[in-house]
């Protein structure tokens, strides 16, 4: 706190002790009204402007200034609009600290992966950044060691047994993309050990160098999917620290797919640098629950309703709240004043909205309703929290779908549909199930096609005998294209026949390979592969 904070802080006890003096003189008899200056204490409009107590510009309060000891930490400051993926760079102050690079996104430019849908609102700005724990590669193998982190050089070093609070956003895409992750914070006493595990992609976590090690870790869980959770914690490190890379855990990653985070938001401050604030105590749906000022200052406290007094509320901490109201809490001593940020009580009622397709001929029990009609229903459930849940289900029936494949394979194919294989030609009636789940009527007509191939033919031979082709119904198929093969790979032949007496260089008698691409009359086209012997 500066020499002028504390100046101002005993200015603004001043005035609010002449406040209180002023408040209690009484007017003689028979004066003209007279306005007072507003008291920020008491739940009235003292000085007649419509305003009462924090809502009263009147009620200045000064402020208590922290810096983040992390550098840019929404990541707004860039030196670039990202274009792609690992370009953390772009942001000021951010440093890949791993091998394993970093996404930096920004909605001036990339801004999300295809696959993994970025929650919103942003939590800060425009800008935050991306990474995993555990990926599947290009070549489709899991990678657990696959892990990404995000390093910076601290504006000032964290001092040994000094406690520091680290609060930030972390970001989920989905409860698949985006599971439960412990993430986990790294130190080092040096810059230049960024980044670590140089030229290594499967370094891992940044204690596999001897240069760092870890300094706290904290589980974050994915819970509903798709969402922001802001996440607080305190580190107290053992000795100097300059420098942080922030990411997964060091366990090997247990997801058998590609995974991604998001985070935004990275303030780090000592503690007694840290402003008071409101947190919720206890289960918001029990009578019992309350908010608390977090007061590590030993000031003095004062609670708002929409900024109004309530007036003898002025324990740390607040029960009996409203829902729909917004609470502050002013905390003074002589130097000292400071408004925490609105706390909004949204009580104990959770709404929620879903979609479902009941199959023909089915009901569903929904509450205590029986629904046999589509349209849009609602109604309460009691949560295991004790919550009021107050669901609106739309629901739609699904016809009976009636559907005809035709399917034309060859002799030697099988058609496989629904779990089940054919191979016989004839019209089949099967029941499948519909993407919605419900029952489906599939007539299938099946065409069975058959080609001859001659499986031997002979050079100088008469009439058939002397040429490979094969014999095929012309009213299903267009045509049959040959790519003959010897016994080495080599291609010697491709045509619709094959008569080795017209080639030039007569090929060695033996057996030869053969591919045939058939054109059906429907333009679609299928292989089938054989041998031939070549006599003489």
């Amino acid at each position: 706190m500066t020499k002028g904070d504390v100046i101002r802080g005993v200015c603004f006890v001043l005035v609010a002790s002449l406040f209180a003096f002023m408040s209690s003189y009484v007017l003689p008899a028979g004066s003209p009204v007279q306005f007072m200056p507003e008291d920020c204490f008491n739940a009235i409009d003292d000085d007649g402007d419509g305003l009462t107590d924090i809502n009263d510009k009147d009620c200045i309060c000064n402020i208590i200034d922290s810096i983040s000891l992390v550098p840019n930490p929404s990541f707004e400051l860039r030196t670039c609009c990202p274009s792609t993926r690992s370009q953390l760079d772009c942001a000021v102050g951010w440093i890949q600290a791993s091998q394993a690079t970093t996404d930096y996104l920004n909605t001036c430019g990339y801004y999300a992966k295809e696959d993994f849908e970025v929650p919103l609102p942003l939590p800060a700005g425009a800008g935050f950044i991306g990474l995993r724990d555990g990926r599947i590669n290009p070549e489709g193998r899991i990678e657990p060691g696959w892990k990404e982190y995000a390093g910076s050089c601290l504006l000032a070093p964290m001092k040994a047994n000094r406690t520091y609070s680290f609060e930030f956003y972390f970001g989920f895409s989905s409860s698949n993309i985006s599971p439960s992750i412990d993430l986990s914070f790294f130190g080092t006493t040096d810059c230049i050990n960024l980044p670590f595990g140089k030229n290594i992609d499967l370094f891992g976590c940044p204690s596999n160098d001897a240069n760092w090690e870890l300094l706290q870790s904290t589980f974050i869980s994915a819970g509903t999917g798709k969402r922001w959770v802001k996440t607080k914690i305190e580190i107290t490190p053992k000795k100097y620290i300059a420098a942080i890379a922030i990411g997964p855990s060091c366990e090997p990653s247990k997801n058998p797919f590609s995974t991604y985070y998001f985070m935004d938001d990275l303030q780090l401050l000592e503690v007694k640098e840290t402003k008071p604030a409101i947190v919720p105590v206890g289960n918001p749906c029990a009578a019992s629950f309350s908010i608390k000022v977090i007061n590590d200052f030993g000031l003095n406290v004062q609670w708002y309703k929409n900024g109004v007094a309530l007036v003898g509320e002025k324990s740390t901490s607040l029960y009996d709240l409203e829902e729909g109201n917004t609470y502050q809490a002013m905390v003074t001593d002589p130097a000292t004043c400071y408004i925490t940020e609105p706390y909004l009580f949204q009580g104990n009622t959770i709404r929620d909205t879903f979609e479902i397709v009941v199959c023909e001929g089915n009901e569903l029990s929904f509450g205590n309703q029986i629904i046999t009609t589509p349209g849009d229903y609602e109604a309460k459930f009691l949560t295991t929290a004790s919550c009021d849940s107050i669901v609106t289900l739309s629901v739609n029936f699904s016809d009976k779908v009636v559907d005809t494949v035709d399917v034309k394979i060859l002799k030697t194919e099988v058609y496989t549909i629904g779990g089940q294989q054919f191979n016989q030609e004839g019209i089949y009636d099967l029941v499948l199930k519909s993407s919605t789940g419900c029952d489906s009527l599939v007539v299938l007509d099946l065409d069975v096609i058959d080609v001859f191939f001659p499986n031997i033919f002979s050079l100088g031979g008469r009439g058939s005998n002397k040429t490979f082709q094969p014999s095929f119904d012309q009213s299903v198929i267009e045509q049959i294209f040959l790519t003959i093969y010897d016994r080495w790979g080599n291609v010697v032949f491709i045509g619709e026949s094959w008569n080795p007496d017209l080639q030039k260089s007569q090929p060695v008698t033996g057996v030869f390979v053969y591919k045939a691409e058939i054109r059906l009359k429907d333009q679609s086209v299928k292989v089938l592969a054989g041998d031939v012997l070549l006599i003489r």
